[in-house]
């Protein structure tokens, strides 16, 4: 793949037309303005990635409530202006400096300067931005040379993340897409990002480890489930990364301990953490049946039912907060006599 920085033509300057359109955001160091994606379908239905930054916006009309200097909500079609965008390096796409035609969200001067990957679409002699994505995160120091265009973003979502000149919304966001991506260069990313964050940004790096199975993050989960301060501060990001994740056989010895935990909550997340289990599951899925939270019991006979293929005794889906009256409740008497039946016929080792 060519560097466009070897080129007298890379550091080319092009023209952006920009329209202001329909779509509401905050201060781009705070949250991007960008919609839900995943970095696969995003590459895939982009003509053309770009990374750069932005020499000049025209600012947002001052007839546009909370305009003068950052995104906001539209009006009237918004405001338009030709904003300049440098190139420096093309990770999709014509070898050739493009002109770029950007039809993006109400910007302004607040994105002057940031460096940013710009996902657009051939229109036609111009390009236009993506509908998967319009812009996200990049970093300048990204090494993409030689990588497909999928490999080169996580690239770029991985120095995103590992770049203590990301603002905190950029590294959350660049570790969300790598959390999303699930593919071994992004999976790999995390695990250096694991290692070389701190405070909330190195949890997050963790829970998306643990939502993908991944077998580095058992040390660290059982380090801070034993540190009870450590575990207070990043319980609530890391109990819903377990629920449904792919956790094999080692995860064990954790969803014990995180069972034994005297929150409910707690022991709901380490039932849920069994779903995709194997035989190995069941020991634990069997005291579960006991358990004095409802919901504890009712997961583990979701589980139960998973485990075993036996999906018309799990139960209906564990639903917190379901309107009428819960179909479990109605027959948890039965489902529990049967499962405890069964496992009494099937001990495990």
């Amino acid at each position: 793949m060519r560097n466009p920085k070897s080129h007298s033509a890379s550091r080319a300057v092009v023209a952006a037309w920009i329209f202001a359109a329909t779509t509401a955001a905050a201060q781009l160091s705070a949250a991007w303005p960008i919609p839900a994606l995943e970095i696969g379908p995003a590459v895939a239905g982009a003509d053309l990635i770009v990374a750069g930054r932005f020499q000049s916006v025209p600012l947002a009309s001052e007839k546009v409530p909370g305009g003068a200097g950052f995104p906001v909500a539209c009006v009237s079609g918004g405001q338009t202006g030709v904003g300049v965008f440098a190139v420096d390096r093309i990770l999709k796409g014509a070898d050739a400096s493009p002109i770029i035609s950007i039809r993006m969200p109400c910007v302004s001067a607040s994105l002057v300067g940031e460096y940013l990957l710009a996902f657009l679409s051939d229109t036609g002699g111009t390009f236009a931005p993506s509908k998967s994505a319009f812009f996200l995160p990049g970093a300048p120091e990204a090494r993409t040379d030689g990588l497909s265009p999928h490999d080169a973003v996580v690239a770029e979502c991985a120095a995103v993340a590992g770049s203590r000149a990301s603002e905190q919304g950029a590294v959350a966001t660049a570790l969300q897409l790598l959390r999303a991506d699930k593919s071994p260069a992004a999976s790999q990313a995390l695990r250096r990002a694991m290692l070389e964050l701190a405070g909330s940004a190195r949890t997050d790096a963790l829970a998306a480890l643990l939502s993908q199975g991944d077998p580095a993050a058992l040390a660290p989960s059982l380090a801070i489930l034993g540190d009870r301060s450590a575990w207070a501060a990043a319980r609530l990001a890391l109990l819903p990364s377990i629920a449904h994740a792919p956790l094999g056989p080692d995860f064990l010895p954790f969803l014990t301990q995180l069972y034994s935990s005297g929150e409910a909550s707690d022991r709901r997340a380490a039932i849920s953490g069994l779903i995709q289990g194997g035989a190995w599951a069941l020991s634990l899925l069997a005291k579960a049946l006991d358990d004095p939270d409802l919901g504890v019991r009712h997961l583990a006979v979701f589980a139960l039912g998973r485990v075993t293929h036996q999906p018309a005794w799990s139960g209906p889906p564990y639903a917190p907060g379901r309107r009428g009256p819960d179909p479990f409740v109605q027959h948890e008497a039965t489902y529990i006599a049967y499962w405890r039946q069964w496992l009494a016929q099937h001990p495990q080792p």
